[in-house]
């Protein structure tokens, strides 16, 4: 039997109702695709939700609307340069423009997040994503990755928090008991 990406529940008909098995290897619960974002159609709302939650937390990213692009685990992990992160579920595309050896202009390309997430999950990694964002645009891209990913988790920490719902709980109780080196520590640290 297979197990949920998300909520990692065994798949099968009587505990969900059966799933969904993705190209790039992921299966989703049926309990999980009730609420899948599917499209960035569907998770630009949660974006900006997101981004508004994270305003009124006084966490505000900036004005610049994020683009944001649904993509499968291989082009996360052709894209990743961060030898700490194994299989991305999210990532925040950025780059600079030079002049002289100067930064004149940052700007974000776009988010890219896995497809078929449920809108709790999704919105943790958007909230994660945000925040490399937000250190990025503010000139933080120098941090230690434990410091950089203790505070995108701490985002999505309080992001979660906000949520009152069996989803955000459960999310919420997987960051607590993560002991990744990086991400674990660095939440644990930031928090």
């Amino acid at each position: 039997l297979a197990e949920c990406y998300s909520c990692h529940r065994l798949i099968c008909e009587r505990l969900t109702r059966g799933g969904v098995h993705y190209d790039d290897g992921r299966s989703v619960c049926n309990r999980c695709r009730q609420t899948a974002i599917d499209t960035a159609a569907q998770g630009q709302p949660a974006l900006l939700q997101v981004r508004q939650t994270l305003a009124r937390l006084g966490l505000e990213i900036g004005q610049v609307e994020t683009p944001l692009r649904l993509v499968d685990q291989q082009e996360l992990n052709r894209r990743s340069t961060k030898s700490y992160s194994k299989q991305p579920t999210g990532m925040a595309c950025h780059h600079t423009l030079t002049r002289n050896g100067q930064i004149v202009e940052r700007q974000v390309e776009a988010i890219l997040i896995l497809p078929g997430l449920p809108r709790e999950h999704f919105a943790a990694v958007a909230a994660h994503e945000l925040m490399h964002t937000y250190l990025f645009m503010n000139g933080f891209s120098d941090l230690e990755p434990v410091v950089e990913e203790g505070l995108c988790e701490l985002t999505a920490y309080l992001w979660l928090k906000q949520q009152g719902t069996p989803e955000a709980a459960y999310r919420l109780g997987l960051m607590d008991k993560t002991d990744d080196s990086v991400y674990g520590k660095g939440f644990q640290l930031a928090r």
